[in-house]
């Protein structure tokens, strides 16, 4: 069995790893699959920004039957803005963790992240015990 790794080099693997996979899995099902490193990079610089909209907050002044008003209603339902759409989205984001957790607990190296992690985290409430009955 290798060594584990340091506790930020663990962090680091699976922050990438579960944002890497959550991201392309997400846009997998919807049937979007970058090709190449490039379109990976672009469609992460794309959520970026979709991200960054969205904490903004919809600003419109079109009429309530305007097709764009209708438009960015049905948007906010399918990002979660909505309550219906918040529901819908904590569901589907429940199950793409679920989803995202068996697979990486399949792949040594996010396992032994993951147990470097807790034994850092165990490691260091065992130190701060210590203390307290000091």
């Amino acid at each position: 069995m290798s060594a584990l790794p340091q506790p930020n080099e663990a962090y680091g693997l699976l922050s990438s790893n579960v944002e890497q996979q959550a991201f392309f899995g997400r846009l997998g099902q919807y049937g979007i699959n970058p090709q190449s490193e490039k379109e990976a990079s672009e469609l992460y610089q794309m959520g970026a920004k979709l991200e960054a909209a969205g904490l903004t907050g919809p600003a419109s002044e079109q009429p309530a039957d305007s097709p764009i008003t209708k438009a960015a209603e049905q948007l906010d339902q399918l990002l979660g803005r909505t309550p219906q759409g918040r529901q819908n989205a904590e569901a589907q984001r429940n199950q793409a963790i679920k989803s995202a957790a068996d697979q990486l607990m399949e792949d040594p190296e996010t396992y032994n992240a993951v147990l470097a992690l807790k034994q850092a985290q165990a490691d260091q409430l065992a130190q701060q015990l210590s203390q307290q009955n000091s």
